[in-house]
């Protein structure tokens, strides 16, 4: 059974779990981590930084760069979720701001939280946003003129949708959350969430969650190029990894290099890549491929669930998911 040792590198700050004596291993670049994604709990297992993400049933546990699907499973006390990572098992029991970490079976590592996640909603005409945390709430409406605070009310689930309930002073406050595709009416940018709030007398509506989480996750294959299809037999990908970072295929060449969306737009590179040569056809399409990839300052996704990544010049690269 592989075993696995714990190996810190200060100098170029990573860290990393490595499989002894084997070949395969999972390596956690703390670089690359961005602590500050809502919607994420930022943990330190034995000065090795993990993230996760909750999503029902299933925990997302971000490491290697890379997001690692663990199940739930039944557990005396807390929540207990499994998986694999290179194909050796992994637990994850979280017991409130602790849990533990368990690799192979043998190495256990002991977390504790450094950063509970918070969940942002917000939305426009008039100006609104609320951050729910695991222990308090707050609310700005009408740009800023009026707030509440407030402790974290129980969440109650009513199938996918997730429901706050609170009394105030100014009336009864409800939250509804539910997964579905929302675009901000202002700025374009894409949420997984569409939320209902009401307060008191006010209605408003918008968009809540990470936008990271519509990216992240299977890798995107690219299916044309501005309304162009590809050459038979050539194939592109785009892999949205943890910590903003971009990785895939470019036809003949395999890159990577940072992305960032700004709120407003998205921005990739400056990207590096092999050097291999292919017949010049293939070439020619990598080179209009690689180009169009950092010059993209916005994204969507149409009617069909694709990814429409855009330059400011309306070039277009449409892209779905895995082999959709």
């Amino acid at each position: 059974m592989n075993k696995w040792c714990l190996v810190g590198v200060a100098a170029a700050s990573v860290w990393a779990l490595v499989g002894c004596g084997e070949e395969d291993h999972v390596q956690l670049e703390q670089d690359g981590l961005d602590p500050a994604r809502l919607g994420d709990a930022l943990w330190d297992c034995g000065g090795i930084p993990v993230i996760t993400r909750f999503r029902g049933e299933t925990l997302e546990l971000v490491m290697d760069n890379h997001i690692h699907q663990l199940q739930a499973e039944r557990a005396a006390s807390g929540a207990r979720y499994a998986g694999s990572v290179n194909g050796s098992p992994v637990s994850f029991w979280n017991r409130g701001d602790e849990a533990v970490l368990t690799l192979d079976d043998e190495t256990r590592l002991d977390c504790h939280v450094t950063r509970p996640p918070t969940y942002r909603a917000q939305g426009n005409e008039p100006g609104w946003r609320v951050d729910i945390g695991p222990e308090r709430l707050e609310l700005s409406m009408d740009y800023g003129q009026r707030t509440l605070t407030l402790p974290t009310p129980d969440v109650t689930m009513e199938g996918p949708s997730a429901l706050y309930a609170a009394s105030t002073d100014e009336g009864p406050l409800d939250i509804r959350i539910e997964p579905g595709l929302c675009r901000d009416t202002m700025t374009g940018m894409s949420y997984p969430d569409q939320v209902s709030l009401t307060w008191g007398e006010a209605r408003v509506k918008g968009c809540g969650g990470d936008p990271h989480d519509l990216l992240v996750g299977e890798e995107w294959r690219v299916v044309s190029m501005d309304d162009e299809p590809l050459l038979d037999d050539s194939r592109a990908t785009v892999d949205f990894l943890a910590g903003e970072r971009v990785a895939g295929v470019a036809f003949c060449n395999r890159y990577t290099g940072p992305y960032r969306l700004t709120g407003e737009a998205m921005e990739v590179g400056p990207l590096a890549s092999t050097r291999m040569a292919c017949p010049e056809p293939v070439m020619e399409q990598e080179r209009f491929f690689l180009r169009h990839l950092e010059s993209v300052s916005q994204h969507r996704f149409d009617e069909d669930g694709a990814l429409v990544l855009e330059t400011e010049e309306g070039l277009s690269l449409r892209a779905v998911r895995g082999d959709e």
